[in-house]
C-alpha cells in the first residue's frame, strides 16, 4: 500500500465522520438538513416567485385537488385538503379563484339503468352559490399547484362532491 493511498482513504473518512457529525447535531437539534437548501426562484409575467412550501411534501404533479369549502365569496373559495407522504399527513389549504370560463357542476344522484350496464351520474350545471361551507369539492386546474405563488390557484372546473350542511 502506497503512503498516498493511505492519505487518500483518511480523507475519506474524515469527510464521512464529519458529515455523519453535522447531520447528528442538526437531528439533536431538530433542524432538518435541507432547510438550507433554497429552491430556485422562477420568473412568472416579470414578477419574482417561489415555489409552494408543500412542493417537497407533494411529490409528483398535482392539477386536481379535493378539499372541504373552509370560506366562499363572490368569486372564490378557500378549501383545505388532507395530504399523506411518507407516514405524514398534512392540511394545505388553497384559495380557489374562478371566472367567466370555470364550469361548476355537482354529481346527480340520478343513474340509467340498461340492460348490462348502469351510466354514471350526471353533471348538473351550479353556480359557486350552490357551494356551502363544508361541502367536498374537487377542483381541476390547468397548472401544477405545487409551483403556485401563496397556493392561490384559479380554477376550470370545480365540481361538488358532497354536501354536508345541507
Amino acid at each position: 500500500m502506497k503512503k498516498l493511498d493511505f492519505i487518500d482513504i483518511i480523507i475519506a473518512l474524515s469527510v464521512v465522520a464529519i458529515t455523519a457529525l453535522a447531520v447528528f447535531l442538526l437531528s439533536l437539534f431538530k433542524i432538518n438538513p435541507l432547510s438550507f437548501i433554497s429552491l430556485p426562484s422562477i420568473s412568472l409575467q416579470g414578477s419574482q416567485a417561489r415555489y409552494s412550501p408543500d412542493i417537497l411534501f407533494l411529490s409528483s404533479p398535482v392539477t386536481t385537488i379535493t378539499g372541504k369549502v373552509d370560506k366562499i365569496t363572490s368569486d372564490s373559495l378557500r378549501i383545505t385538503g388532507q395530504y399523506s407522504y411518507g407516514g405524514d399527513t398534512k392540511n394545505i389549504s388553497f384559495e380557489v379563484k374562478t371566472n367567466k370560463d370555470t364550469k361548476i357542476t355537482k354529481s346527480s344522484d340520478a343513474t340509467t339503468d340498461y340492460i348490462f350496464i348502469t351510466s354514471d351520474a350526471v353533471h348538473v350545471p351550479i353556480t359557486l352559490n350552490d357551494i356551502k361551507k363544508s361541502d367536498m369539492v374537487i377542483v381541476s386546474t390547468p397548472s401544477d399547484i405545487r409551483t403556485v405563488l401563496d397556493n392561490r390557484i384559479t380554477a376550470d372546473s370545480i365540481s361538488l362532491v358532497k354536501s354536508t350542511s345541507r
